[in-house]
């Protein structure tokens, strides 16, 4: 019984853990600061979220973000964006911005 237990509660961990990152509490000393990656970026305020892209690294990413939420009461979460290389991230953006 204790096995179906801990099987239950790990499958309900793994299906509502989030892949997102709010910067708010972040050290991003700690973070990567050599890979560039496409970052997916989410603001949100009021209810309402708007989508960006960023090709840097991890680092970079929160720092910026850090930045302009300190600058503004918007939040700000990342999540890593499925693309290839620089072209691809900013296509990305591109796509996001005419929707």
């Amino acid at each position: 019984m204790k096995k179906a237990i801990f099987a239950v509660v790990a499958v309900m961990a793994l299906l509502f853990t989030s892949c997102e990152k709010n910067v708010k509490n972040i050290d991003a000393s700690k973070l990567d600061n050599t890979v560039n990656k496409c970052w997916k970026i989410t603001f949100s305020k009021f209810g309402v979220s708007a989508s960006s892209y960023m090709w840097c690294t991890e680092r970079e990413c929160v720092e910026a973000l850090q930045t302009s939420s300190a600058w503004t009461s918007v939040n700000a979460s990342y999540s890593v964006a499925a693309a290839a290389d620089a072209d691809a991230c900013y296509k990305l953006e591109e796509e996001a911005a005419n929707n």
